[in-house]
């Protein structure tokens, strides 16, 4: 009897050993990854498309106009179903929508103020938008003398955060890397026709790519689609 006490003791002994084992091995698995394992490899492109897109992205409002006035200074007040993110002063940029001409305007207190002729506008407002033009001041323009229609509200790419980007990379690449929260132990670059965000990329080893397409806001108001592939080695 006493050996067979032993024994099943002996059993449950290696039956704990495996477990304790197999619980070790899965906590390894879980939380000590190897250094630039492919699974952490290609995750990270599209890791670093998210940050890059939170250095790059600005908010955007297009609207269409339609004023009914004889006045050639004339406001109007924005409801809160529109969004104007804030913004106050020269943060916009109006087009006469027949000449495509640009006509001075400017933000006020949740209103939009402008001076021109016509009767119909194309109007963009985004922080990115500051020329330096006088404020305009007009007088209210009644609610049933204007319409507005075709309203575009997004987030795009800012031109001007792309060159403060390409800059950083430039020049201080490893603060960027934190700022971006990229991980120490890669590398990365953003190849596009209108910013310099590059390394000399090796010829051999793991290197990770993808395409993405962006709409870009230009400072003129011009919205434009651009191919950024994003790299990682």
């Amino acid at each position: 009897m006493k050996r067979g006490k032993k024994a099943e003791g002996s059993h449950f002994e290696v039956i704990i050993s495996f477990v304790l084992f197999f619980v070790f091995i899965a906590f390894l698995l879980a939380y000590i990854k190897p250094v630039k394992s492919n699974y952490l490899t290609s995750s990270i492109v599209s890791e670093l498309h998210d940050s890059f897109e939170k250095q790059v992205l600005i908010n955007y409002t297009k609207l269409f106009l339609k004023a009914e006035t004889s006045s050639e200074c004339f406001s109007i007040e924005i409801s809160n179903d529109i969004s104007l993110w804030g913004l106050n002063g020269r943060n916009i940029l109006s087009f006469d929508a027949e000449s495509a001409e640009e006509v001075n305007s400017s933000l006020t207190l949740g209103k939009i103020n402008i001076q021109g002729d016509s009767e119909f506008y194309n109007i963009i407002i985004s922080e990115d938008l500051n020329e330096k033009l006088p404020d305009v001041s007009c007088d209210d323009l009644n609610q049933n003398n204007f319409i507005i229609g075709s309203i575009d509200e997004k987030q795009v790419v800012s031109y001007n955060k792309l060159k403060q980007i390409e800059t950083r990379y430039n020049n201080n690449y490893e603060q960027l890397k934190k700022d971006m929260n990229f991980p120490e132990a890669f590398d990365f670059a953003v190849i596009s026709d209108i910013i310099n965000i590059e390394k000399i990329i090796p010829q051999q080893g793991e290197i990770y790519a993808n395409d993405y397409i962006e709409e870009v806001l230009y400072p003129n108001a011009t919205l434009i689609n651009k191919r950024f592939t994003l790299v990682v080695w």
